[in-house]
């Protein structure tokens, strides 16, 4: 009895130094998963600011990105299946990430100099950038300005040494994250403007025409590319608070006219005859046709911020156009103007394309259009010159033979130059007269 006593009594200590070692190592494992958890948490932060501290990390990522934004692509979600990625741009990207990663003497050159690119390359490269679940359509791109030939019994593109040079350099402006998805703010560099000039004649850093949001998930050893989204608007990183605007020169010597003269008053002495005052006051009266509504059969989606609607026609501002928004080149699409009453018109004047140095090449022209009028006639115009127009700042004029009563007109596409990268059709300005 008193042997199974003392057995209990030393089974009651060995439970209660069992309870007690487990609750002392549990606090232990506690105060190490708290630590881990704020180890953690800082190192990530840490991660990030390092990101942005970093010159050498950032300058990283932002080649690891150019090969994708340089050619200024259309946003995508590559995990939602409502927001794809456009096949061509996918390959581009992974076709210049390659050349851009390995350099251009790794590779055999044919005859000609063109650069013989084995497609598997190309497919490693684009599981680096995008991940394994992203598989390449392999086949030949070409336009006015680029041309990679596939050759599918080779397996492999062929690259000529003059390819287009990029739209777009990157300038990571931001960093944030959420567990292991990184969300950069990405500032659009334009070719030609790496550095602007101050008012003062200093180097500035350069201004982004845009910014977007590029979304990297993070994976062992490095990143991949999940989503390009639209950004904050740019319109204010684009006014520059050390511009110079010039002032009308004022000679001091010259008598400020009183409030109740004016320029144009006759000289003493002198009057308007009936007949100069008739012809005055007429000249006055004509005013040009006013089309009060606008709209479009199509018009593209907005990006980065911009939008393309058929009201930019008519907002006197030649950096922004209608853009229609069919897939193909946009012929049989469309601008109606309408009008309250009916208004006579002799001519039009436009900005054919879209009116930017960055973007006038690379989206299509028209070259003809069809006119048609609220009674059904119509007329059929050829649009010559419209390089030269562009290039000297003016529109493009046509007159019809008879002046025109109506209230309503619809340009129509009829045919188009091909952009070289774009396949939209575009028109940047409309005035009537």
């Amino acid at each position: 009895m008193t042997e199974n006593k003392r057995s209990s009594v030393v089974r009651s200590t060995i439970s209660r130094r069992k309870r007690k070692n487990l609750g002392a190592v549990g606090l232990v494992v506690f105060v190490l998963a708290l630590v881990g958890v704020i180890f953690i948490g800082k190192m990530s932060s840490d991660l990030t600011s390092h990101i942005l501290d970093n010159t050498k990390e950032k300058e990283r990522l932002e080649n690891f990105i150019l090969p994708v934004i340089m050619f200024d692509p259309l946003t995508f979600d590559l995990s939602d299946p409502e927001q794809p990625a456009d096949p061509r741009m996918l390959l581009e990207s992974s076709i210049w990430s390659t050349l851009l990663t390995n350099g251009s003497d790794k590779f055999a050159k044919d005859d000609y100099g063109s650069i013989i690119l084995p497609a598997t390359d190309v497919d490693v490269q684009a599981a680096k950038l995008f991940g394994s679940e992203v598989k390449l359509q392999h086949q030949t791109i070409a336009d006015y300005e680029i041309s990679y030939q596939y050759n599918e019994e080779q397996n492999a593109y062929y690259i000529p040494v003059t390819a287009t040079m990029a739209v777009y350099t990157p300038k990571i402006l931001e960093v944030t994250h959420k567990g292991d998805l990184y969300t950069l703010q990405v500032g659009y560099i334009p070719q030609g403007n790496l550095w602007q000039m101050t008012a003062s004649g200093e180097n500035a850093e350069p201004t982004p025409d845009k910014i977007m949001l590029m979304e990297l998930k993070k994976i062992k050893g490095g990143y991949n590319i999940v989503a390009l989204k639209d950004g904050p608007d740019t319109q204010a990183l684009n006014s520059n608070p050390n511009q110079v605007t010039p002032q009308t020169p004022v000679n001091p010597d010259e008598e400020m006219l009183p409030p109740d003269e004016t320029l144009n008053s006759e000289a003493p002495g002198e009057e308007l005859t009936s007949s100069e005052s008739d012809e005055t006051s007429s000249s006055e009266v004509e005013t040009p046709p006013v089309f009060s509504k606008v709209t479009a059969s199509s018009t593209a989606a907005s990006s980065g911020g911009h939008s393309y609607e058929a009201s930019n026609v008519m907002d006197d501002d030649w950096e922004t156009a209608w853009i229609e928004g069919k897939d193909d080149d946009g012929i049989g699409e469309y601008l109606l103007f309408e009008a309250d009453s009916p208004q006579t018109l002799k001519g039009i004047r436009l900005t054919n394309g879209f009116t930017s140095d960055k973007y006038y090449t690379a989206n299509n022209r028209i070259t003809q259009v069809t006119i048609e009028f609220s009674d059904g006639t119509k007329v059929t115009e050829k649009l010559e010159g419209y390089d030269k127009l562009f290039e000297e700042g003016e529109f493009g004029e046509i007159t019809f033979d008879t002046p025109v009563e109506t209230t309503s007109v619809k340009i129509i596409i009829d045919e188009i130059e091909r952009g070289s990268r774009y396949k939209d059709s575009c028109i940047s300005e409309v005035q009537f007269f």
